[in-house]
C-alpha cells in the first residue's frame, strides 16, 4: 500500500486534479479495507494471483458487514454493481502497468488480463414537458430557486457539474459574424475531466437564466445540489412514476423498481441535453463538439431512447 500511495500521488499530478482522480482514491480505500476485512497482507505475491482477483471482485459486490458489526469508520460500503467493479479493476490494472514500467514487479498475463463483466446502463433523461414543470415551480426559498435555475440551465448546455460551477464571463462568447447576436452567444470551455474544448450554442431559455444572474450563475457543492434537487421534486411531488432500474452484480440480474425522481441528479442534465439534441436532429458531429464526447459509441446509447417507429413504415412496399 505504500507503493500504491506513490502511484496515487503520481496520478494526482498526471491528471491535474481531474474528477477521475477519485477513482484511484476509491480503489485505494477498497484495497485497504479489503485487507482489514479479510485479515490479509497485500503483498505483490498475493496480488499476482487469479484467486485474489476473483476474491476481491466478489468482496466488492458484497455489502460489507451488517448493522451490528459493520465498520462505521469504513469508507467503502460494498454492494457495487458490475460497472463500478469494472472501474475499480481498470484502475488496479493501471497500477499493475505502472509497477511494471517502474520495474517494481512483473505480473502474470492471466492476472493483468483478468476480465470483469460490464453492462450497458439505462439512461434516464427529462423531456421538454418535464422541464416545463420545473419552470412552473414558484418558491420563496432562495436556494431552491437557484438550484432549479441551475438545473434547468444545464439541461440546455449539458456540462459536467464540475465544469458548470466553474463557468465565468470569459466562457460566454459572441460570434459577431452572425446577424442576430442573441442567437450567437455560445459557451466555450475546456472540459475539466478530459481537457477537450467544447462549444455549446445557447438558446433563449439558458440565456434568460444567465441574464437573471448577471452572467454569474449560483454555485453549490455537488452533494448539496443533488440532495436539494431531490428534496424539491419530493416536496412538489414531481416525477413520481415508477421505473425499473437495471443492476447487475457478477452478471446476476438484480433490477428493482424505483421512483423516477430518485434517479434525477446533476448528471441528468447532461443526459437530457444530449437526448434533446438527438430529438432535434442536431448533427452528431455538432452534438459531440458540444458534449465533448470523442467516441460515437457513447452517443449511440442515447439514440436508443429515441427510436422513431413511424419512420420504419417508409420502407414498406405499400
Amino acid at each position: 500500500m505504500e507503493i500504491y500511495e506513490d502511484f496515487y500521488q503520481y496520478k494526482v499530478k498526471v491528471l491535474n486534479n481531474r474528477p477521475s482522480v477519485k477513482d484511484y482514491k476509491s480503489l485505494q480505500n477498497a484495497l485497504t479495507e479489503y485487507a482489514a476485512y479479510t485479515n490479509t497482507v497485500l503483498t505483490f505475491e498475493r496480488l499476482n494471483t487469479v484467486d485474489f482477483m476473483a476474491d476481491f471482485r466478489h468482496w466488492l459486490a458484497q455489502p460489507h458487514g451488517n448493522k451490528k458489526n459493520q465498520n462505521k469508520k469504513g469508507k467503502t460500503k460494498g454492494n457495487l454493481n458490475d460497472n463500478t467493479i469494472n472501474k475499480r479493476f481498470s484502475c488496479l490494472k493501471t497500477f499493475y502497468s505502472w509497477c511494471e514500467i517502474k520495474k517494481i514487479y512483473l505480473f502474470d498475463k492471466a492476472v493483468s488480463s483478468f476480465k470483469t463483466p460490464k453492462y450497458e446502463n439505462d439512461i434516464f433523461a427529462l423531456s421538454k414537458e418535464d422541464i416545463k414543470l420545473l419552470q412552473k415551480i414558484k418558491t420563496d426559498n432562495t436556494n431552491w430557486q437557484q438550484v432549479l435555475d441551475l438545473f434547468i440551465f444545464n439541461c440546455f448546455v449539458g456540462l459536467r457539474y464540475s465544469d458548470l460551477i466553474n463557468l465565468s464571463v470569459n466562457n460566454y462568447i459572441t460570434d459577431y459574424r452572425m446577424k442576430k447576436a442573441k442567437e450567437l452567444i455560445y459557451i466555450e470551455n475546456e472540459n475539466k475531466k478530459t481537457g477537450i474544448v467544447v462549444q455549446i450554442p445557447l438558446q433563449k431559455t439558458p440565456l434568460k437564466i444567465l441574464e437573471k444572474y448577471n452572467n454569474k450563475l449560483p454555485t453549490f457543492s455537488s452533494q448539496y445540489f443533488n440532495r436539494e434537487i431531490k428534496n424539491i421534486l419530493e416536496h412538489y411531488d414531481l416525477f413520481n412514476d415508477i421505473v425499473i432500474k437495471k443492476k447487475r452484480q457478477l452478471k446476476e440480474k438484480k433490477d428493482y423498481p424505483i421512483l423516477r425522481r430518485k434517479l434525477i441528479s446533476s448528471h441528468s442534465c447532461r443526459r437530457t441535453f444530449i437526448t434533446l439534441g438527438i430529438e432535434a436532429n442536431i448533427p452528431i458531429n455538432s452534438l459531440m463538439l458540444a458534449s465533448g464526447h470523442t467516441k460515437l459509441q457513447t452517443i449511440k446509447k442515447y439514440m436508443k431512447l429515441n427510436q422513431n417507429k413511424k419512420a420504419f413504415l417508409k420502407i414498406d412496399l405499400e
